[in-house]
């Protein structure tokens, strides 16, 4: 999604009054000029059945591309939220969605719109213990027993409040858990990693749907894609490279 003149913006509006509450809008966006490129985020609150910008035009020879767009509900009822485009006046509807109270509608580049629920959270589970040997063959032996399955892994906690990087083999089966922060933070996982390698991220301080968490793969796809977003608090994802790509859960 992007804005490319000077007369366009995006806004974000409800059907109609607020019950009890509006609703709280997030944007994440790279602005790109002749000799720069800027990343920045803005934050709005709905207006009712009034639009409200939730990103401004761009200045002269700037572009801005659209990353994340995110819409709390915060009513007590379920909340029909349009998000558009205004180009000097005409508009053009990029989702008309019925989101209820507590969800989020978000956009990213790789799912479009979607509804987002507003679960408990599950942590990350041990790897499976190893298969028990099978038993001698006699003239017509049996299959030797299984083995008990293994005990859960021991998982360490690493704390971070910046961007990090995480590091094949050190950092296996750890959770690194972001915490306090006023921007958005890069997870970045190993470029090199080992078959069976295990990590989990988590957002520590519950600021997600204010500062996402961006993990990206470092040229490995996670469930088939590249990067993905940590927008919802307290939201935590476990990640397994399966030799090929990670399997997020």
């Amino acid at each position: 999604m992007f804005l490319d003149a000077t007369t366009s913006t995006i806004e974000v509006l409800l059907s109609g009054a607020k019950t009890t509450n509006d609703c709280q809008c997030t944007v994440d966006y790279v602005e790109f000029g002749a000799s720069s490129t800027t990343t920045n985020y803005n934050r709005v609150v709905t207006n009712g059945g009034t639009a409200v910008v939730l990103l401004a035009a761009p200045g002269s020879s700037y572009y801005r591309k659209i990353n994340l767009i995110t819409v709390y509900n915060a009513d007590t009822v379920t909340s029909t939220i349009t998000i558009r485009r205004n180009d000097n006046g005409t508009t053009t509807n990029f989702v008309v969605l019925a989101v209820p109270t507590g969800q989020t509608l978000q956009f990213t580049d790789a799912y479009g719109f979607v509804i987002i629920p507003n679960g408990p959270l599950t942590g990350p589970a041990g790897a499976s213990g190893a298969a028990g040997a099978t038993g001698a063959t006699g003239a017509t032996g049996a299959t030797g027993a299984t083995g008990a399955t293994g005990a859960n892994a021991s998982w360490t906690i690493l704390p971070e409040t910046s961007d990090y990087v995480i590091v094949a083999g050190t950092d296996n089966n750890k959770l690194i858990e972001v915490g306090t922060r006023s921007a958005l933070v890069n997870i970045t996982l190993p470029a090199s990693p080992t078959t069976e390698e295990a990590h989990a991220i988590g957002d520590g301080a519950g600021l997600a749907t204010s500062y996402n968490i961006l993990i990206k793969g470092n040229g490995k796809n996670m469930n088939g894609n590249p990067s993905y977003f940590i927008s919802q608090n307290y939201e935590v994802v476990t990640l397994i490279y399966d030799g090929t790509e990670w399997l997020m859960f």
